[in-house]
Protein backbone atom coordinates (compact mmCIF):
# COMPACT_ATOMS: atom_id res chain seq x y z
CA UNK A 1 0.00 0.00 0.00
CA UNK A 2 3.29 2.22 0.72
CA UNK A 3 4.46 1.82 -2.67
CA UNK A 4 0.45 2.34 -4.49
CA UNK A 5 0.01 5.37 -2.53
CA UNK A 6 3.60 6.87 -3.13
CA UNK A 7 2.82 6.57 -6.80
CA UNK A 8 -0.66 8.22 -6.65
CA UNK A 9 0.65 11.25 -4.47
CA UNK A 10 4.17 11.50 -6.88
CA UNK A 11 3.39 9.33 -9.35
CA UNK A 12 6.26 11.35 -11.83
CA UNK A 13 9.10 10.79 -9.44
CA UNK A 14 7.64 6.83 -8.14
CA UNK A 15 7.01 6.11 -11.39
CA UNK A 16 10.38 6.40 -12.68
CA UNK A 17 11.98 4.86 -9.98
CA UNK A 18 9.59 1.63 -10.11
CA UNK A 19 10.60 1.60 -13.86
CA UNK A 20 14.24 1.93 -12.85
CA UNK A 21 14.39 -0.84 -10.66
CA UNK A 22 11.78 -3.45 -12.80
CA UNK A 23 9.07 -3.00 -10.30
CA UNK A 24 5.78 -4.52 -11.83
CA UNK A 25 2.56 -6.24 -10.41
CA UNK A 26 4.33 -9.38 -9.70
CA UNK A 27 6.05 -8.01 -6.74
CA UNK A 28 2.90 -7.91 -5.25
CA UNK A 29 1.53 -10.86 -3.00
CA UNK A 30 -2.16 -9.29 -2.93
CA UNK A 31 -4.23 -9.48 -6.11
CA UNK A 32 -6.07 -5.81 -5.51
CA UNK A 33 -2.52 -4.40 -4.92
CA UNK A 34 -1.48 -5.63 -7.97
CA UNK A 35 -4.22 -4.48 -10.13
CA UNK A 36 -3.88 -1.25 -8.48
CA UNK A 37 -0.35 -0.59 -9.51
CA UNK A 38 -0.99 -2.10 -13.08
CA UNK A 39 -3.58 0.77 -13.92
CA UNK A 40 -1.73 3.20 -11.90
CA UNK A 41 1.65 2.50 -13.82
CA UNK A 42 -0.09 2.62 -16.89
CA UNK A 43 -1.94 5.00 -16.20
CA UNK A 44 1.56 7.40 -15.53
CA UNK A 45 3.38 5.41 -18.39
CA UNK A 46 0.53 6.70 -21.12
CA UNK A 47 0.74 10.63 -19.74
CA UNK A 48 -2.81 10.13 -18.06
CA UNK A 49 -3.91 11.62 -14.83
CA UNK A 50 -3.93 9.25 -11.86
CA UNK A 51 -6.69 11.25 -9.67
CA UNK A 52 -8.88 9.52 -7.56
CA UNK A 53 -11.28 9.70 -10.55
CA UNK A 54 -9.15 8.85 -13.75
CA UNK A 55 -7.99 5.71 -11.37
CA UNK A 56 -11.26 4.36 -10.37
CA UNK A 57 -13.01 4.95 -13.81
CA UNK A 58 -9.92 3.11 -15.58
CA UNK A 59 -10.52 0.16 -13.06
CA UNK A 60 -14.41 0.14 -13.90
CA UNK A 61 -13.98 -0.25 -17.72
CA UNK A 62 -11.68 -2.99 -16.81
CA UNK A 63 -13.81 -4.71 -14.47
CA UNK A 64 -11.51 -5.26 -11.45
CA UNK A 65 -12.98 -2.38 -9.54
CA UNK A 66 -15.05 -5.17 -7.58
CA UNK A 67 -12.95 -7.47 -7.25
CA UNK A 68 -10.74 -5.08 -5.59
CA UNK A 69 -13.00 -4.16 -3.13
CA UNK A 70 -14.77 -1.07 -5.02
CA UNK A 71 -13.83 2.96 -4.99
CA UNK A 72 -13.77 2.46 -1.00
CA UNK A 73 -10.69 0.74 -1.60
CA UNK A 74 -9.01 2.92 -4.28
CA UNK A 75 -10.26 6.02 -1.47
CA UNK A 76 -8.15 4.39 1.56
CA UNK A 77 -4.74 4.73 -0.98
CA UNK A 78 -5.09 8.37 -0.57
CA UNK A 79 -5.21 8.05 3.17
CA UNK A 80 -1.84 6.44 3.80
CA UNK A 81 -0.17 9.80 2.69
CA UNK A 82 3.16 8.58 2.58
CA UNK A 83 5.80 10.98 1.33
CA UNK A 84 7.84 10.59 -1.89
CA UNK A 85 11.05 10.22 -0.01
CA UNK A 86 9.69 7.63 1.54
CA UNK A 87 8.69 5.24 -1.81
CA UNK A 88 12.39 4.07 -1.66
CA UNK A 89 11.98 2.50 1.75
CA UNK A 90 8.31 1.02 0.53
CA UNK A 91 9.92 -0.09 -2.90
CA UNK A 92 12.44 -2.00 -0.95
CA UNK A 93 10.17 -3.88 1.81
CA UNK A 94 8.17 -4.93 -1.28
CA UNK A 95 11.06 -5.85 -3.42
CA UNK A 96 12.44 -7.92 -0.29
CA UNK A 97 9.34 -9.61 0.45
CA UNK A 98 8.68 -10.87 -3.27
CA UNK A 99 12.08 -12.11 -3.46
CA UNK A 100 11.80 -14.03 0.02
CA UNK A 101 8.67 -15.19 -1.72
CA UNK A 102 10.41 -16.15 -4.89
CA UNK A 103 12.90 -18.00 -2.72
CA UNK A 104 10.60 -19.96 -1.34
CA UNK A 105 8.86 -21.12 -4.53
CA UNK A 106 12.10 -22.24 -6.10
CA UNK A 107 13.31 -24.24 -3.10
CA UNK A 108 9.80 -26.13 -2.77
CA UNK A 109 9.50 -26.69 -6.76
CA UNK A 110 13.21 -28.30 -6.28
CA UNK A 111 12.76 -29.51 -3.45
CA UNK A 112 9.65 -31.98 -4.88
CA UNK A 113 11.95 -32.87 -7.84
CA UNK A 114 14.33 -33.66 -5.71
CA UNK A 115 12.56 -35.86 -4.40
CA UNK A 116 11.13 -37.83 -7.53
CA UNK A 117 14.23 -37.33 -9.80
CA UNK A 118 15.64 -40.60 -10.75
CA UNK A 119 18.13 -38.79 -13.42
CA UNK A 120 21.59 -37.02 -12.09
CA UNK A 121 21.75 -34.64 -9.23
CA UNK A 122 24.06 -32.66 -10.97
CA UNK A 123 21.49 -31.77 -13.83
CA UNK A 124 19.00 -30.52 -11.57
CA UNK A 125 21.55 -28.31 -9.50
CA UNK A 126 22.72 -27.14 -12.44
CA UNK A 127 19.00 -26.12 -13.55
CA UNK A 128 18.52 -24.79 -9.40
CA UNK A 129 21.72 -22.48 -10.04
CA UNK A 130 19.83 -20.95 -13.10
CA UNK A 131 16.99 -19.63 -11.06
CA UNK A 132 18.54 -18.88 -8.15
CA UNK A 133 20.74 -16.55 -10.37
CA UNK A 134 17.94 -15.00 -12.36
CA UNK A 135 16.62 -14.20 -9.44
CA UNK A 136 19.86 -12.68 -7.79
CA UNK A 137 20.45 -10.50 -11.31
CA UNK A 138 16.81 -9.04 -10.75
CA UNK A 139 14.44 -8.34 -13.74
CA UNK A 140 15.26 -10.25 -17.09
CA UNK A 141 15.36 -8.58 -20.09
CA UNK A 142 11.86 -8.57 -21.97
CA UNK A 143 11.72 -9.76 -25.59
CA UNK A 144 11.27 -6.92 -27.96
CA UNK A 145 8.24 -6.64 -30.70
CA UNK A 146 9.18 -6.99 -33.67
CA UNK A 147 8.19 -2.66 -34.22
CA UNK A 148 10.68 -2.17 -31.65
CA UNK A 149 13.81 -3.61 -33.32
CA UNK A 150 12.67 -2.25 -36.75
CA UNK A 151 13.16 0.93 -35.44
CA UNK A 152 16.21 0.31 -33.46
CA UNK A 153 17.57 -0.72 -36.79
CA UNK A 154 15.88 2.53 -38.13
CA UNK A 155 17.55 4.52 -35.79
CA UNK A 156 20.77 3.31 -36.50
CA UNK A 157 20.49 3.54 -40.12
CA UNK A 158 19.62 7.62 -39.51
CA UNK A 159 21.87 7.92 -37.11
CA UNK A 160 25.19 6.30 -38.30
CA UNK A 161 25.49 4.87 -34.79
CA UNK A 162 26.93 1.56 -34.66
CA UNK A 163 24.58 -1.55 -33.35
CA UNK A 164 24.87 -1.36 -29.57
CA UNK A 165 25.24 -5.39 -29.64
CA UNK A 166 28.39 -5.00 -31.57
CA UNK A 167 31.72 -5.16 -29.42
CA UNK A 168 34.92 -4.47 -30.60
CA UNK A 169 37.91 -6.28 -30.03
CA UNK A 170 40.35 -3.27 -30.22
CA UNK A 171 42.50 -4.73 -32.33
CA UNK A 172 43.00 -3.42 -35.98
CA UNK A 173 43.32 -6.79 -37.83
CA UNK A 174 40.56 -7.97 -36.10
CA UNK A 175 37.91 -5.67 -36.41
CA UNK A 176 38.63 -5.03 -39.79
CA UNK A 177 37.27 -9.04 -40.78
CA UNK A 178 35.22 -9.64 -37.56
CA UNK A 179 32.31 -8.55 -36.09
CA UNK A 180 31.57 -10.24 -32.73
CA UNK A 181 28.03 -9.43 -31.43
CA UNK A 182 26.27 -10.31 -28.25
CA UNK A 183 24.89 -14.04 -27.85
CA UNK A 184 27.68 -15.15 -30.34
CA UNK A 185 29.42 -18.23 -29.59
CA UNK A 186 32.73 -17.37 -31.43
CA UNK A 187 35.23 -20.50 -32.45
CA UNK A 188 38.80 -20.07 -32.75
CA UNK A 189 39.78 -23.06 -34.73
CA UNK A 190 43.28 -24.64 -34.99
CA UNK A 191 45.61 -27.38 -34.49
CA UNK A 192 47.35 -27.88 -31.73
CA UNK A 193 50.35 -25.68 -31.39
CA UNK A 194 48.98 -23.02 -34.03
CA UNK A 195 48.59 -20.42 -31.63
CA UNK A 196 44.88 -20.21 -31.52
CA UNK A 197 44.66 -19.89 -27.03
CA UNK A 198 47.45 -17.17 -27.40
CA UNK A 199 45.07 -15.46 -29.86
CA UNK A 200 41.46 -15.80 -28.06
CA UNK A 201 43.62 -14.81 -25.02
CA UNK A 202 44.85 -11.23 -27.03
CA UNK A 203 41.26 -11.01 -27.97
CA UNK A 204 39.75 -10.91 -24.65
CA UNK A 205 42.72 -9.70 -22.77
CA UNK A 206 42.47 -6.38 -25.52
CA UNK A 207 38.46 -5.94 -24.84
CA UNK A 208 39.10 -6.10 -20.96
CA UNK A 209 41.28 -3.85 -20.64
CA UNK A 210 38.94 -1.55 -22.81
CA UNK A 211 36.24 -1.60 -20.30
CA UNK A 212 34.42 -5.23 -20.93
CA UNK A 213 33.34 -7.46 -18.69
CA UNK A 214 35.74 -10.76 -19.24
CA UNK A 215 36.03 -14.19 -17.66
CA UNK A 216 38.63 -16.15 -18.61
CA UNK A 217 38.70 -19.87 -17.86
CA UNK A 218 41.28 -21.09 -18.44
CA UNK A 219 41.51 -25.07 -18.44
CA UNK A 220 45.08 -25.62 -20.03
CA UNK A 221 47.28 -23.07 -18.06
CA UNK A 222 47.63 -22.00 -14.70
CA UNK A 223 45.85 -18.42 -13.80
CA UNK A 224 49.79 -16.95 -13.67
CA UNK A 225 50.27 -18.31 -16.92
CA UNK A 226 47.66 -16.84 -18.63
CA UNK A 227 48.70 -13.27 -16.89
CA UNK A 228 52.01 -13.62 -17.81
CA UNK A 229 51.06 -14.01 -21.41
CA UNK A 230 48.58 -11.27 -20.77
CA UNK A 231 51.47 -8.72 -19.28
CA UNK A 232 53.63 -10.10 -22.85
CA UNK A 233 50.51 -8.83 -25.54
CA UNK A 234 50.23 -5.71 -23.42
CA UNK A 235 53.50 -4.75 -22.75
CA UNK A 236 55.59 -6.19 -25.61
CA UNK A 237 57.96 -8.23 -23.29
CA UNK A 238 58.49 -11.50 -22.50
CA UNK A 239 57.93 -11.74 -18.90
CA UNK A 240 60.92 -14.64 -18.33
CA UNK A 241 63.36 -12.57 -20.94
CA UNK A 242 62.37 -9.36 -18.49
CA UNK A 243 62.91 -11.41 -15.52
CA UNK A 244 66.39 -12.53 -16.51
CA UNK A 245 67.09 -9.36 -17.71
CA UNK A 246 66.46 -7.87 -14.39
CA UNK A 247 68.32 -10.68 -13.13
CA UNK A 248 71.56 -9.38 -14.74
CA UNK A 249 71.27 -6.00 -14.64
CA UNK A 250 70.97 -6.52 -10.03
CA UNK A 251 74.06 -8.79 -10.23
CA UNK A 252 76.08 -6.24 -12.35
CA UNK A 253 74.52 -3.26 -10.63
CA UNK A 254 73.79 -1.74 -14.10
CA UNK A 255 70.01 -1.06 -14.86
CA UNK A 256 70.82 0.65 -18.39
CA UNK A 257 68.24 -0.06 -20.74
CA UNK A 258 66.12 -1.75 -18.37
CA UNK A 259 63.48 1.64 -17.75
CA UNK A 260 61.80 1.36 -20.77
CA UNK A 261 61.48 -2.28 -20.16
CA UNK A 262 60.32 -1.86 -16.54
CA UNK A 263 57.84 1.22 -17.51
CA UNK A 264 55.81 -0.73 -20.42
CA UNK A 265 55.62 -4.17 -17.90
CA UNK A 266 54.28 -2.00 -14.80
CA UNK A 267 51.71 0.11 -17.11
CA UNK A 268 50.52 -3.20 -18.49
CA UNK A 269 50.04 -4.80 -14.84
CA UNK A 270 48.40 -1.78 -14.00
CA UNK A 271 45.88 -1.93 -17.07
CA UNK A 272 45.71 -5.46 -16.03
CA UNK A 273 44.22 -4.66 -12.08
CA UNK A 274 41.83 -1.37 -13.61
CA UNK A 275 40.55 -4.02 -16.34
CA UNK A 276 38.84 -6.77 -13.49
CA UNK A 277 39.37 -9.78 -16.02
CA UNK A 278 38.74 -12.78 -13.79
CA UNK A 279 40.60 -16.15 -14.05
CA UNK A 280 38.51 -18.58 -11.85
CA UNK A 281 40.44 -21.91 -11.94
CA UNK A 282 38.73 -24.50 -9.64
CA UNK A 283 35.66 -24.74 -12.78
CA UNK A 284 36.65 -27.74 -14.41
CA UNK A 285 33.16 -29.29 -15.47
CA UNK A 286 30.15 -28.09 -18.02
CA UNK A 287 27.54 -27.60 -15.27
CA UNK A 288 30.48 -25.96 -12.69
CA UNK A 289 31.88 -23.47 -15.95
CA UNK A 290 27.80 -22.77 -16.56
CA UNK A 291 27.47 -21.83 -12.61
CA UNK A 292 30.56 -19.80 -12.22
CA UNK A 293 28.94 -17.77 -15.16
CA UNK A 294 25.69 -16.98 -14.07
CA UNK A 295 26.94 -16.49 -10.78
CA UNK A 296 29.25 -13.36 -12.34
CA UNK A 297 26.14 -12.33 -14.53
CA UNK A 298 24.09 -12.25 -11.16
CA UNK A 299 27.01 -9.65 -9.73
CA UNK A 300 27.43 -7.69 -13.22
CA UNK A 301 26.67 -8.04 -16.75
CA UNK A 302 29.14 -10.14 -18.44
CA UNK A 303 30.70 -9.27 -22.02
CA UNK A 304 33.14 -12.12 -22.61
CA UNK A 305 33.50 -15.51 -21.25
CA UNK A 306 36.55 -17.41 -23.07
CA UNK A 307 36.77 -20.91 -22.14
CA UNK A 308 40.16 -22.37 -23.33
CA UNK A 309 39.62 -24.60 -24.56
CA UNK A 310 36.89 -26.65 -25.24
CA UNK A 311 38.62 -29.79 -25.41
CA UNK A 312 39.71 -30.14 -22.42
CA UNK A 313 36.38 -29.60 -20.40
CA UNK A 314 34.51 -32.49 -18.75
CA UNK A 315 31.08 -32.73 -19.45
CA UNK A 316 29.13 -34.76 -17.27
CA UNK A 317 26.32 -37.05 -18.42
CA UNK A 318 26.52 -40.17 -20.98
CA UNK A 319 26.97 -39.59 -24.65
CA UNK A 320 28.66 -42.58 -25.50
CA UNK A 321 31.32 -40.84 -27.52
CA UNK A 322 33.62 -38.00 -26.82
CA UNK A 323 32.31 -35.87 -30.40
CA UNK A 324 28.65 -36.78 -28.45
CA UNK A 325 30.12 -34.91 -25.72
CA UNK A 326 31.40 -32.15 -27.61
CA UNK A 327 28.03 -31.67 -29.15
CA UNK A 328 26.57 -31.68 -26.57
CA UNK A 329 28.86 -28.71 -24.71
CA UNK A 330 28.51 -26.71 -28.04
CA UNK A 331 25.22 -26.56 -27.73
CA UNK A 332 25.12 -25.93 -23.81
CA UNK A 333 27.77 -22.68 -24.51
CA UNK A 334 25.85 -21.30 -26.97
CA UNK A 335 22.09 -20.98 -25.26
CA UNK A 336 24.61 -19.49 -22.40
CA UNK A 337 25.54 -16.87 -24.54
CA UNK A 338 22.04 -16.28 -25.47
CA UNK A 339 20.61 -16.45 -21.64
CA UNK A 340 23.76 -14.16 -20.71
CA UNK A 341 23.60 -11.90 -23.79
CA UNK A 342 27.29 -11.95 -24.09
CA UNK A 343 30.03 -13.39 -26.18
CA UNK A 344 31.23 -16.85 -25.03
CA UNK A 345 34.55 -17.40 -26.84
CA UNK A 346 35.96 -20.93 -27.64
CA UNK A 347 39.38 -21.93 -28.75
CA UNK A 348 39.10 -25.73 -30.16
CA UNK A 349 41.01 -28.06 -32.29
Amino acid sequence: MGVISSMLHSPNEVGAMLSTLGITEKHYHIPAHAECHKVIFEQWQGGKPCDFIAITQRLRDLNKLDVIGGAAFVSSLYHFVPTAASAEYYIGLLTEKATARALIRIGTHFAAKAYESDGEASALLADLHREVCSLMSGKREKDKSTRDVLREILSEIASGKEDESHLPTGIAGIDEHLKMYRSDLVTVKGPRGSGKSSLASQIAVSMAVRGANVLFIPLEMSAKQCLKRAIADLSGHNVEAARFQMKCATRSGNFAGTEGMQGAITDSIQKLIDSGIRLPKSCRTLNSIIGECRSANAEKQLDVILIDYIQLLSVEGKFGSRQLELGHATQSLKRLADELNCIVLIPSQ
